[in-house]
Formats: C-alpha cells, structure tokens, sequence
C-alpha cells in the first residue's frame, strides 16, 4: 500500500477523518498514546466495554476494526499510523526551525543534531526521516573506517589450550578425562558495548525508515553481524567515558540517545504497526525559559543566583501536590523573583487564580520562617509567546495588586528571534531592571 500525504494539523487541532485499529491491537493503541493525544471513546470508557466491543457503534465487523476520534494535545512531531497515514503535528506558536532552534537551549548535548536536521527540512520531508538518514549515513562512515576494538574476557571449552586454563573448572568438567579443558583469554573483539549500542539503534529502526532505508540499514546488520545484540538504557550510554579511542563515536551516541530513549517508538518486531515521534511542548518551551534566565540572568548578577523549579520548606499532606512555579529565582535564602512558563496564544483568568495559589503557598512558608520571602520581590510573572493576537509588556493582572500579597504580571517572548542572543539577552536585561535591580 502507498502511504497516503502526510495530514498537517497544528498542536490540539483535530485529525480529520477516523482511524480504524483491528481489536486486537485497540489496547495496545490506547496505551501507547492515551497520554499524548485525545481518544474518543476515552480510555476509561473503552474498558467498560472491552468484553462487549463487538456491539459498538464504533466496531465494523466487516474488517474487524474499530473506529477511533484522534485530536492532538501538547505534543508536536510525527505519527505514523496503521492505516499507513502519517500525521504531522506543527507547534501552534513559532516555526518548526525555531522549536528546534529551542531544543538546543534545552539539550544542548544534542545541538548538532538538531542543527543537522533543521538544515535539510522542506515541506516536503519530515524529522523523522531526516533523523533516520543522518544516523545511518554516520554509521555508514563509521563502519567503512573500521570498528574500534577491545580486549574481552572469554571463556573456551576444547582439546587447544588458549590462554589461562581455569583448573577447577575443567576438573569438574566431566569431559576432562578426553582431555577438553575450560580456559580464560583475553579476546581483541569490536564486539563491545560502544558497537552493541549502535546496533541496537539500528535494530529498533529497521521497520520504521522508509523503504531505501531499510535496505541500508540491513546491509550494515550484516556487516556487524558478530556484534551481540543488547539492550540498553539512556543511563548505559552517558556512562560511556569518551578518549582519544573512543570519541568519534560520541556524535553517533548522541543520536542512539534519540533513536533508543528520547522518542517514543511503538512498534512490534516484525511488524510496522505504528510510531510516534513526538516532544512535549510545554516542557520544552518550561526548560527553555528557565536555561535563558541560567545562562543570561547569571551573566548580570554573578553564578550564586540559583534558578530552578523545586520545593522548598516542609510540605505537610494538604499542600504536598501543589507545585511552585516554573521558575523559582533565589538568592541564598531569599526568592527574588516568581516565574511561570505558559505556553499558550493568550493569557486566561484561570492562570491568575493559579499564580495568587503559588503566591499563597510561598507565603505561607514565609510566615513558617522556612524562607524568605520579601515584600519588595513578590512578585509572579506569567511568560507567554508572543503571537498574532497577544503581546503582553509587563502587565499587572489586577487592576489594584497589594504589595504585600504579591503581583502577578503577564509578560511575552518573542519565539521568533529566538536565534538571536542579543534578543535573548536584552530580553532577561529587561527582566531583570523591573525586578531585581
């Protein structure tokens, strides 16, 4: 079957026709994105009627498929679903080369890649392919200039002695007597863990590339045949300790990061059922916000400042869920300044009631002495994108703020010149003269 156009909807746009999933891969379905899109029937629902799915509305028993709604949320990238139709979700704020131009900010380790990928994207292409060609074109080179290679324990059974013999061993070995012994050598091998990752990238896209890739990438699983295939985690590979040996392998490890971990692959060996590339973009653009005030507001007032998102004081059972804001600007013991990343076209009153909530519960560690929190710097602001209706210039939300009890502010950030420093650093200057000069 050809693959159908790419649909292009934007983040919680609707997709505009049905799919159809067979029951009984509808489970799997829902568990895979229950979290990244919204479904209809709602998962919840589906379980109700798991036992009797037969007699939905949605069930046709022509093909044995049932029809499902799909409406995106706050995740942007690629779905390839197995009506083999790919969705492309685009961010409702900003350019695709700018969210990438964002990642930088938040993955800084990952920047060449980005890069790479932000240079070759056209309307007609997509990340996913872009990523899956730039990856096997660098273990391509790689493999033609030859695999490093490392000494590994081996163990032998057999008539030729290699190595240490292991004397215990071969006498409890009840083929001593015909003179097999067990020995112990070291091996000069490429089957080593900076090569078993690298297979397992390629293992895990084999029935995702398009189909040129496939070839490619089965020519190199040939080519690396003796090499063992693991799995392994994100934590194995930042273990890697990179040398004068090892380190044209870390462009390629940065990659397999992606490809194993980063994204979310659903698929079956075997199989190319489905898969999604996708990025939470409220995280992204939270993690971006708070690295521009790490690396710029540092620049003016000195590396004690501290900018994180954590908890502070003793959070009893009542408060315990209720989060701080995004950002939270200390110095020592006292809070400078409050922030919160909203990734959304305009500023809504329930985001006002949420900031006073954080400005409350800060407050209140105030009075419990657990930290400091200054009448002079409370202060909470709101930080949207700046969009084709909006634009928000250090805006008081309440019409009469008491000092006291802390002012909440709406702000904008311009997404579009987010490739240019100097915005980005007279953007925190700015910030910073209003509240913590």
């Amino acid at each position: 079957m050809n693959e159908a156009n790419p649909i292009e909807i934007f983040e919680y746009g609707n997709v505009p026709k049905p799919i159809e999933i067979p029951i009984e891969k509808l489970e799997k379905f829902y568990l895979d994105f229950k979290e990244k899109l919204k479904i209809k029937p709602k998962y919840e629902k589906y379980k109700k009627f798991k036992e009797r799915i037969t007699e939905h509305n949605n069930f046709n028993p022509s093909n044995n498929m049932f029809k499902l709604k799909l409406k995106a949320k706050y995740y942007i990238g690629i779905l390839k679903l197995p009506n083999n139709q790919t969705i492309i979700i685009r961010p409702k704020v900003g350019e695709d080369i700018k969210f990438i131009k964002m990642l930088e900010y938040v993955d800084p380790q990952y920047a060449h890649i980005y890069y790479e990928i932000s240079q070759k994207i056209t309307p007609e292409t997509n990340f996913l392919s872009i990523l899956v060609d730039r990856f096997i074109s660098s273990a391509e080179r790689l493999i033609k200039t030859s695999l490093i290679k490392n000494y590994k324990i081996k163990r032998n059974r057999g008539t030729i002695i290699r190595g240490k013999i292991l004397q215990k061993e071969t006498m409890q070995n009840p083929n001593f007597l015909k003179g097999l012994v067990v020995c112990e050598y070291n091996d000069y091998t490429p089957d080593i863990i900076e090569n078993q990752i690298i297979k397992l990238a390629l293992n895990n896209l084999r029935y995702i590339a398009d189909e040129n890739q496939q070839v490619r990438i089965r020519q190199l699983l040939v080519e690396i045949q003796d090499i063992t295939l693991k799995d392994f985690k994100i934590e194995d590979i930042e273990r890697i300790k990179y040398n004068h040996l090892n380190s044209r392998y870390k462009k390629i490890h940065d990659y397999c990061k992606l490809i194993i971990g980063n994204f979310s692959f659903g698929f079956e060996v075997g199989k190319n059922e489905w898969f999604s590339m996708l990025l939470n973009s409220w995280d992204i653009y939270e993690r971006f916000i708070r690295q521009l005030f790490n690396i710029f507001l540092k620049e003016l007032m000195g590396k004690n400042i501290s900018v994180k998102k954590k908890k502070i004081g003793q959070w009893n059972s009542c408060d315990k869920q209720k989060l701080i804001p995004d950002i939270l600007i200390k110095q020592k013991n006292e809070i400078l300044l409050l922030i919160d990343a909203k990734y959304k076209l305009r500023f809504k009153i329930g985001d006002y009631h949420q900031g006073r909530t954080y400005l409350h519960e800060i407050l209140k560690k105030h009075k419990r002495c657990e930290v400091n929190f200054n009448k002079n710097h409370r202060n909470l602001l709101l930080i949207y994108p700046v969009n084709f209706t909006n634009e928000y210039n250090f805006l008081p939300i309440e019409k009469d703020p008491i000092k006291k009890s802390g002012i909440v502010y709406a702000h904008s950030i311009d997404l579009y010149h987010i490739d240019n420093d100097s915005y980005l650093r007279s953007w925190v200057k700015r910030i910073y003269k209003k509240f913590l000069k």
